[in-house]
């Protein structure tokens, strides 16, 4: 005869599971913050660090400083708007799970 799990026991995994989703709501709306305030920052530089590679990934030369185009700047903008937009989405999810 197939037992099945009590009401109890049902309740307690529910709880368990939901904390674990609430802390990992907040483990994203922190890791896209730290994205944000990085590709905003990145925004700000007038130069970026580059090096040649060869074929298996192995630095040839010494890395040399070249300047940071426009795009470059749209680029870390863009991409931190994203991270922005992700984490207020995450923030907001947090405060609708504490209000309910």
């Amino acid at each position: 005869m197939r037992r099945f799990p009590s009401s109890e026991a049902v309740a307690q995994e529910n709880v368990s599971h939901e904390t674990a989703l609430a802390g990992m709501n907040k483990l994203f709306a922190i890791l896209f913050l730290l994205g944000a305030l990085g590709s905003f920052g990145l925004s700000q530089r007038t130069t970026l660090k580059a090096q040649e590679t060869g074929t298996r990934g192995e630095p040839i030369g010494e890395p040399r400083m070249v300047p940071a185009t426009r795009a470059d700047k749209i680029f870390f903008i863009a991409f931190g708007a994203a991270c922005m937009a992700g984490c207020l989405f995450f923030v907001a999810k947090i405060r609708k799970e504490d209000l309910s």
